[in-house]
């Protein structure tokens, strides 16, 4: 009856240190969470790609041209947009001219002095940032042909 004993305390004895074996090698009794998961359905549903924030960028919401001095419509704008201009030296047989862009709230009182510059060979193009919101119109002065693109950050 000791024998019995003593290889029953003995087995009791080796499946203990195998318990503490196992603990040690995997941690705890608890199952963890799967690192890698394999998914063995096919699908068909294109791959999302990951969004990213759009950064705003200047956005072209209005296009006035002319050959002469002249005002624009009204237009809206928040509180900053900017002015880019164009002109052309050759369209007033290669001599320099003016390109004024006065900006003026829709009552007819200025808002921004704009852009006054002179079209030449080496200047036939420029932008101006303007920090003034609400309904505006363009009072373009020029001896000859110009372009203007008004532009929002969206």
């Amino acid at each position: 009856m000791k024998k019995k004993i003593g290889l029953g305390c003995a087995a009791l004895f080796a499946a203990f240190l195998f318990c503490i074996v196992a603990l040690t090698v995997y941690g705890s009794t608890r199952p963890s969470k799967p690192t890698h998961v394999v998914s063995t359905r096919a699908s068909t549903a294109p791959i999302a790609a990951p969004t990213q924030a759009r950064l705003p960028a200047w956005t072209t919401v209005a296009n006035f041209s002319g050959n002469g001095s002249k005002k624009t419509a009204t237009f809206s704008v928040p509180d900053d947009w900017k002015i880019v201009w164009k002109c052309d030296h050759s369209s007033f047989q290669g001599y320099d001219y003016n390109v004024i862009i006065l900006v003026y709230n829709s009552d007819g009182s200025l808002a921004d002095s704009g852009v006054n510059t002179l079209c030449s060979k080496s200047n036939e193009h420029g932008e101006t940032e303007i920090r003034t919101a609400g309904n505006v119109y363009l009072d373009v002065t020029s001896e000859a042909v110009w372009s203007v693109q008004i532009q929002e950050l969206k």
